[in-house]
């Protein structure tokens, strides 16, 4: 009961509420208090689309295919296995290694798998295994987002919220995430056509971007509880209005 009463102090309002009931939308984004929450919440959501994962299937059949894989579908078939084994893993090892820990190291691999994927594109015309190089980057970006923003994005932000807003923040993550899935899924084909070899340049500079975020202001929230995680977010140097 105590740290339900925690909860509710935490978002600014009280614990003795009439309805009991979530916030709103429109609520939690007027609440000053979970304004820098809120904030990482959507940011960790559209680090799961950002991260290129579905630009990456997308292309992978084709990069099998220049590779002179026997079966380029099942390859990339296999892709999607390997997500689902990786991220079970991370779901384990998530709660002793930390949730940012595993976050900030997930977006290292995916800079430098995305930044050796489009090498491997520019130097094609001039070295043969560049192709064998492209599918282990392909495979890297695979693996390490299973083990970051592929299983962690939801973890986070069910815990950085108390739960008067938890149904609400979790339904607004799901409207961003399809809004980031779509626009990721429209805009794609058209860069892939215009910015070859150097379309997934773009990837390398949000997983960057990515990184940045989550070393500054994203708190850790293992073993923490939720009243612990806003005290944390009073320290996070994000600025908000």
């Amino acid at each position: 009961l105590e740290n339900i009463k925690a909860e509710v102090i935490a978002t600014g309002g009280s614990s003795d509420s009439s309805d009991g009931g979530s916030m709103t939308v429109m609520e939690l984004f007027r609440n000053k208090k979970l304004r820098k929450q809120l904030i990482v919440g959507i940011t960790v959501q559209l680090m799961m689309q950002f991260s290129g994962i579905d630009a990456v299937f997308y292309y992978s059949t084709t990069v099998f295919y220049q590779a002179d894989v026997a079966d380029p579908e099942l390859a990339t078939t296999c892709l999607g296995i390997i997500n689902v084994i990786v991220t079970i893993f991370a779901v384990k090892y998530m709660d002793s290694a930390g949730r940012k820990t595993l976050l900030t190291y997930s977006w290292v691999g995916l800079f430098f798998s995305f930044l050796t994927l489009t090498l491997s594109f520019i130097l094609k015309p001039y070295f043969g295994c560049m192709d064998q190089l492209s599918v282990a980057a392909t495979t890297g970006v695979i693996i390490f987002f299973a083990f970051g923003p592929g299983c962690i994005a939801w973890f986070i932000i069910a815990e950085i919220f108390p739960l008067t807003a938890r149904d609400t923040a979790m339904t607004v993550g799901i409207f961003i995430n399809w809004a980031a899935n779509w626009l990721v899924a429209f805009t794609f084909p058209h860069l892939l056509e215009y910015t070859q070899p150097f379309t997934f340049l773009v990837f390398v500079a949000t997983a960057a971007f990515f990184l940045f975020f989550t070393v500054q202001f994203v708190p850790e929230t293992k073993g923490m509880t939720v009243a612990e995680i806003a005290e944390e977010f009073h320290e996070v140097p994000l600025y908000t209005c």
